[in-house]
């Protein structure tokens, strides 16, 4: 769990004020969009593919669930601000080295949540890994979650790993 903390924690403030898609708004959602615009058209014909691969990587990594994985097993699972919205949305992208027995069962799903209420309730879950519950190192994190990101921070411990 701690890289899927340290990644809300990094990307905060991509997944609640970042809305627009890196190369292309298509598609009902960002899954959708990103999945579609993987690889350049063929029609634009003077594109540099390693400039647009790393835009959409860029994005990729500040809004997908997957990117915070490291060899866990987590959703092809976006998010983004959505003008006053917090969409939700599941692609079907496969994982290589999953068990065959394993799948996610909701790809090509789409959710838009109030904005401020996921906001509080993702910081909530940072609130409530105070030191009482939590090893030093999760301990950090919260601390520098809630001082980065939420008005007046209750204390998360001192000690660092």
């Amino acid at each position: 769990m701690i890289p899927l903390l340290e990644w809300l924690t990094k990307n905060w403030d991509a997944l609640f004020h970042e809305e627009q898609l890196p190369l292309k708004n298509v598609g009902r959602s960002a899954a959708e969009a990103m999945a579609l615009t993987r690889t350049p058209p063929i029609s634009l014909k003077e594109v540099d593919e390693f400039e647009w691969l790393g835009e959409w990587t860029a994005w990729w990594d500040r809004h997908n669930l997957r990117s915070a994985r490291e060899g866990g097993l987590f959703p092809d699972l976006y998010m983004r601000r959505y003008r006053s919205s917090f969409e939700i949305s599941t692609g079907a992208e496969t994982l290589i080295g999953i068990p065959e027995e394993f799948a996610f069962l909701a790809p090509h799903r789409r959710y838009e949540v109030d904005l401020d209420n996921a906001a509080r309730r993702v910081g909530g879950c940072f609130r409530a890994m105070g030191p009482s519950r939590c090893g030093a190192t999760r301990q950090c994190l919260c601390r520098r979650f809630l001082d980065a990101h939420m008005a007046a921070p209750p204390s998360c411990g001192s000690g660092e790993r």
